[in-house]
């Protein structure tokens, strides 16, 4: 099952590059379209890039998450061990 996860996240890691490359067409319409019309330019660009901006640090963040409760898993089980070795020995 972890390597099945394992390799999940592998993909969509590898993958992440290609899916945010594809956002920036959104950026360029958005500029297109506004520089044609007296628009706001700047407004489109910096929702954009807020947008961009969001989505990544959501998924650093959610892999820091899931990470740090592994550790902590993997740490307390260790600590639990120890503690009854110490209590068995006295």
């Amino acid at each position: 099952m972890k390597n099945i996860k394992r390799i999940f996240f592998s993909f969509v890691i590898l993958l992440l590059p290609l899916w945010s490359v594809a956002q920036c067409s959104v950026c360029t319409a958005g500029v297109q379209s506004n520089a044609n019309s007296s628009g706001g330019i700047a407004k489109t660009i910096n929702s954009g890039i807020v947008y961009l901006l969001t989505i990544t640090y959501l998924v650093f963040v959610v892999a820091a998450i899931y990470f740090f409760r592994e550790h902590i898993k993997y740490y307390s089980k260790i600590a639990m061990q120890r503690m009854r070795m110490l209590l068995a020995s006295r």
